[in-house]
């Protein structure tokens, strides 16, 4: 399966973590909002800095949750990106 990316979105599967201390270290927390995904598809003519295969954060209000084909996956406005991590 494809996915096309309209607008400045990007579609992501999200990852188990609820937050990241300053350093960088996850820890589990059911309090926080924190979301980490990889990216899969992104439009690439409207979004230059965030690349499919990246991991990023967002707030987990933010996201537009979807199951298809027996996967979960988020749909994220590119100005609901908190920062990408580099690893």
């Amino acid at each position: 399966m494809e996915f096309v990316v309209l607008g400045k979105r990007i579609i992501a599967i999200e990852e188990k973590i609820d937050s990241i201390t300053k350093s960088g270290i996850c820890l589990q927390s059911s309090e926080s909002n924190l979301k980490r995904a990889k990216v899969i598809c992104v439009n690439v003519d409207l979004i230059k800095d965030i690349l499919v295969g990246e991991i990023i954060l967002y707030e987990e209000h933010s996201a537009i949750k979807f199951r298809l084909e027996d996967k979960d996956y988020i749909i994220l406005e590119y100005d609901d990106i908190l920062t990408k991590i580099k690893e």
